[in-house]
């Protein structure tokens, strides 16, 4: 049984030519070699729909290097080593991955449970071991050729930039000019009128009306204004506008860089190499709103530094997030009222899910449940009485064993011995080109070889110091982490002794019967964080990115009130 992968444009007329075309192909290149086409098969768009495609594994618009985002790619894996088919079709390594080191293993594991992968391009099928060594020179130089795109496409961008235009989304309160009024320039700014008062809006409610950004969003929210992604405002949006020098007309380019394109890094760029110009016919806000803003930003920081806001300033704040939107859970108090008998009731201070209460339904799924203060300090003091008694050394162990059997792995003398040869034979490169005029071409592509040894042999040197630093840093956490975690119930617990111990304390509730159950997990500071690294080292499958063996979940604890 076959089935073949390819990936599609996302423009819908030659998406669908090209799907036909390449379904065919396979078909017939699969009746050559007598296989039969597997029923199986998956079309992923690049929305995240999902269509059936029978015989045919494919990706709308997905980039070979980008894996993460392959989820076709990454069902055929799947489905191959279950056993649904034993044969795939394929283009040529480049449409496989462009990433070297992940597609070698990737064929390799596949060929393990029996499953040929055929390379049309360049004839060669994996089962056969002998064409190990051209596969894998192919896909270095599909993953060269990837780097090679990336860099001229940082070019590109950089020539965008130093023309004073842009390559990315224009912010709030601008728009790109005509293509007419540019003579064909693309990236060019003007001011937006529409969008233009929004910001002027925002700045005016900051520095005249001294709202908060919370409230500004909430404000931006009540009155159905968008973001120019067509998104509700949140905290974070509203600073992104005031913190945006483009607003005074100072127009700041080349601020991150992409580093490795495999892994998809970027940089950020020092600020003297940033491109920096003036533009006064983009500014919307006159510099005594901006310095006011800058005043008020600046006093707003010192007070939260100096624990005057609202990120300490209650024994919970910032620690609770719902599980369902991973809003933050803000506090509450209940008004009070006094009962027929005499009594009153309320007074106490609860705990609500920020999204489900400002935004509703279409924002946090989740039902709306509260958290009474006093019983959730209660619960935790017990949950961390619990933690004392409990011995979690063993983890500190065998992640330290696992650690030193990676020492073990590097041969730091060997590589210094190597580092030395090399760096002599870039010495005498160097000379032989200067006294015998090598040619240039030569002298490059010797020079290339050497040096990306030395880089190499750099890299394992310095995760060899990496890794010394690792286990140094993993005793010292622990070591504070017991520490406080022994002191913390011995006095009242304070906002700062729970960030000590918790990264954070996430919320989730259902309805059953007509019955609330809420449940809470707590993740611990260091202790969660080396766990999850050794289960990801034992169980992760790096090709499919899926768990192996026992199910990871996360184990909330049943919270009642």
């Amino acid at each position: 049984m076959s089935v073949g992968y390819c990936r599609v444009s996302t423009i819908y007329e030659e998406q669908k030519k090209s799907l036909e075309e390449q379904q065919k192909q396979w078909r017939d290149l699969a009746k050559d070699k007598n296989y039969l086409t597997a029923k199986c098969g998956a079309f992923y768009k690049r929305n995240g729909e999902k269509q059936q495609c029978s015989g045919m594994y494919v990706d709308e618009g997905i980039t070979a290097k980008d894996y993460k985002h392959r989820e076709a790619f990454k069902q055929m894996v799947e489905d191959a080593k279950a056993g649904k088919f034993n044969n795939i079709f394929v283009e040529d390594v480049s449409r496989f991955s462009r990433n070297a080191e992940l597609g070698i293993k990737i064929y390799k594991d596949l060929r393990q449970h029996g499953v040929n992968v055929h390379f049309r391009k360049e004839g060669l099928d994996s089962m056969n071991i002998d064409n190990d060594y051209i596969l894998t020179f192919a896909f270095g130089m599909a993953e060269k050729e990837n780097q090679m795109k990336s860099e001229r496409v940082k070019w590109g961008i950089s020539r965008v930039h130093k023309d004073e235009r842009i390559n990315t989304t224009p912010s709030i309160g601008y728009r790109m000019k005509n293509l007419e009024e540019t003579g064909g320039k693309k990236g060019v700014l003007e001011i937006d009128p529409q969008g233009e008062e929004v910001v002027r809006y925002i700045f005016y409610l900051y520095t005249e009306k001294l709202y908060g950004m919370h409230t500004i969003a909430q404000q931006l929210n009540r009155q159905n204004i968008k973001t120019k992604k067509n998104r509700i405002w949140s905290q974070n949006t509203v600073r992104v506008v005031l913190e945006n020098e483009l607003y005074i007309g100072n127009q700041v380019m080349h601020k991150t860089v992409s580093g490795d394109i495999t892994r998809r890094e970027r940089k950020k760029v020092p600020e003297d190499e940033q491109i920096r110009v003036h533009k006064e016919e983009l500014r919307i806000i006159d510099d005594e709103t901006w310095e006011k803003k800058e005043m008020i930003l600046k006093e707003r920081k010192k007070n939260l530094g100096e624990h005057h806001g609202h990120s300490t300033k209650h024994i919970l704040s910032t620690l609770m997030y719902c599980a369902n939107c991973n809003s933050v859970f803000f506090r509450t108090k209940v008004s009070e009222f006094h009962k027929i008998d005499g009594t009153i009731s309320g007074g106490n201070y609860e705990w609500v899910c920020m999204g489900r209460n400002h935004h509703g339904k279409d924002y946090c799924s989740g039902d709306r449940y509260v958290i009474d203060e006093e019983k959730m300090i209660a619960f935790l003091k017990r949950q961390l009485e619990k933690k004392q008694k409990e011995d979690e050394g063993y983890l500190l162990e065998i992640y330290k064993n696992k650690k030193m059997e990676e020492l073990d792995n590097i041969n730091v003398k060997l590589l210094q011995e190597e580092e030395i040869l090399l760096n002599k034979q870039m010495n005498e490169l160097r000379t032989e080109k200067i006294k015998y005029k090598m040619n240039e071409e030569v002298y490059l592509n010797q020079f290339e070889i050497i040096h990306n040894k030395i880089i190499d042999i750099k890299k394992q040197l310095k995760d060899f110091e990496n890794i010394q630093k690792d286990i140094q840093i993993a005793k010292l956490k622990y070591k504070e982490y017991k520490e406080t975690l022994n002191n913390i119930t011995k006095k009242e617990l304070t906002n700062e002794d729970l960030k000590k111990i918790f990264n954070k304390i996430e919320i989730y509730g259902e309805t059953v019967d007509k019955k609330k159950y809420i449940y809470v997990y707590l993740e611990y500071k260091f202790l969660d964080e080396l766990q999850t690294e050794l289960l990801r080292e034992d169980e992760i499958d790096m090709e499919t990115g899926q768990w192996e063996g026992t199910s990871i979940t996360k184990p909330f604890i049943p919270f009642i009130q």
